[in-house]
């Protein structure tokens, strides 16, 4: 099992226990005695070899128990290991040492992840607030919460994505929270959709292929102002011979407008549902859930509840007048069309008025019309009745002149509440006393290090003895081995693998 999580042996410290059922002499136990010298098996951490009581001896007391065991080492072939492999006292500051390199090891990503949680305490400890019982207090809290919420909200929709609630803009959700960056994409598509999806009819030259022709909603040139040419002959009034009725100009306008209203509804809806995510999240960033849920129903609901029907109402005010009434422009785009229009063609009053005023000229642009809409819904819009309006949705100003019934239904505080402050702050402590001794002990560490640094330079300026011929000369085997043991114990996590010696070799059993 342990060579399964450490395939390679370099987090692995290996335990034999029961060496006191081995026959003396026999291969057991030579076998027993090279893997715990590391040979057989090697590990990087090597072995450690335990004598443990039995069932006679199970009710020794700790002191007879290690006494029995170090008797047991100081004879026979254990004697020729390492003391420092050999017996629970050994055990004890080999894995005290083993777990203190781990610490070190870990010791960065350890310090960050306490910083982190010391980080999310105190965000939480903000949306709880301070204590609230009374009326005061409960007002003083919702006030500080409008102005966190006003300055995120009015930064989302002037575009200034400073803070650090904005989060990532390549992330889905850090995109909800840009409502200006939103409401720009909303816009532009917009304006696509009123060129493309603007018109009932699309009229499309005589020169079209046929597939084209053909495409629902395209008509050619011709077929068109023969459609132009019934409709003035059914709508004659009292014009005389040779003129048409100017109505007609209007009739023709509001049939090729038709698509507006549908249009602006979908654009409607996709703005206010991108201002409501905005708002609810800034609102969440800002509160608990308790209070924000109740902000929601008796403060920002019933405010953009007004917000969206001025708005909407607004849309209908800027589309009313291309639904009925009779067309009025006096953007000099218009005559400069009709003038075009005149010097290229030698057709008929009634064809120049048309080709400027529908488009239906490839070379004359957008239509006039569609172009005020879209601004109109823009600025005069989403602009003024929507998007400016959220910046004072809920405001110091706002909370100063709630009543105190309505004051204490929203902020009065919860026993969950209480509660929750209380743990939060607690653990708060104990994050920060713990961050305490963690940097405490960075510190201890990397002066050690400087230590160390410097003694090995002084070494290296007094003595130019190979380390490998320094090792040979004066540690005996097992000691190199120890020492490389110990030294490996470095940036490791320790991982148990004990083996029980009453077992032949072919069958042992590792155990974590």
């Amino acid at each position: 099992m342990a060579k399964e999580v450490d395939p390679r042996g370099i987090r692995t410290l290996g335990i034999i226990t029961k060496p006191d059922t081995l026959h003396v002499g026999s291969e057991s136990e030579q076998a027993f005695l090279n893997l715990a010298r590391n040979e057989e098996v090697s590990f990087r951490l090597g072995w450690h070899v335990l004598r443990n009581r039995d069932f006679d001896t199970k009710d020794w007391t700790t002191e007879q128990r290690n006494k029995a065991e170090a008797d047991f080492f100081q004879a026979g072939v254990w004697k020729s290991l390492p003391i420092t492999v050999l017996g629970v006292q050994a055990l004890k500051p080999r894995l005290s040492e083993l777990l203190k390199q781990q610490i070190v090891a870990e010791l960065p990503g350890l310090i960050q992840d306490v910083d982190r949680s010391i980080l999310d305490c105190r965000e939480r400890l903000d949306k709880l607030g301070q204590a609230r019982s009374t009326i005061h207090q409960q007002r003083l809290y919702l006030i500080r919460i409008s102005q966190a919420f006003s300055s995120l909200v009015s930064a989302a929709v002037h575009g200034t994505y400073v803070q650090g609630f904005f989060g990532d803009a390549m992330t889905e959700f850090g995109f909800k929270k840009r409502l200006r960056a939103v409401a720009q994409d909303i816009f532009l598509q917009f304006a696509e959709d009123m060129k493309r999806k603007g018109q009932s009819e699309q009229i499309v030259e005589e020169t079209a292929s046929e597939d084209d022709k053909h495409v629902p909603s395209r008509v050619s040139r011709s077929d068109y102002l023969e459609n132009v040419r019934r409709r003035i002959n059914r709508s004659r009034g009292c014009e005389l011979p040779g003129t048409f009725n100017p109505l007609i100009i209007g009739e023709l306008f509001y049939q090729q407008s038709r698509p507006w209203a549908g249009i602006l509804d979908s654009v409607t809806d996709k703005l206010i549902t991108a201002a409501n995510d905005t708002i609810e999240l800034a609102l969440a960033q800002t509160s608990d859930a308790f209070t924000s849920d109740a902000l929601m129903r008796h403060i920002i609901n019933p405010s953009f509840g007004k917000y969206r029907k001025g708005f909407r109402q607004k849309i209908s005010e800027l589309l009313r007048p291309h639904q009925r009434g009779h067309p009025i422009t006096y953007n000099h785009y218009f005559t400069d069309t009709v003038q075009k229009a005149r010097a290229e063609h030698t057709r008929t009053r009634q064809r120049e008025r048309v080709y400027a005023f529908f488009d239906v000229d490839p070379r004359s642009g957008s239509q006039v019309a569609m172009k005020i809409v879209v601004d109109n819904f823009a600025v005069l819009g989403a602009e003024f009745c929507l998007l400016e309006q959220f910046t004072t949705l809920f405001t110091p100003e706002v909370v100063t002149q709630l009543e105190d019934s309505l004051i204490r239904d929203i902020a009065a505080e919860r026993e969950e509440s209480v509660q929750e402050r209380a743990g939060t702050m607690e653990k708060l402590q104990v994050l920060e006393d713990g961050l305490a001794v963690l940097n405490r002990y960075r510190r201890q560490r990397i002066e050690d290090l400087l230590v160390d640094d410097q003694k090995g330079m002084d070494e290296v300026g007094v003595s130019e003895i190979d380390d490998d011929a320094a090792i040979q000369a004066n540690d005996s085997p097992e000691e190199v081995a120890q020492t490389n043991v110990e030294e490996a114990c470095i940036e490791v996590e320790p991982v148990g693998y004990a083996v029980s010696a009453g077992q032949e070799r072919s069958n042992l059993k590792a155990t974590p």
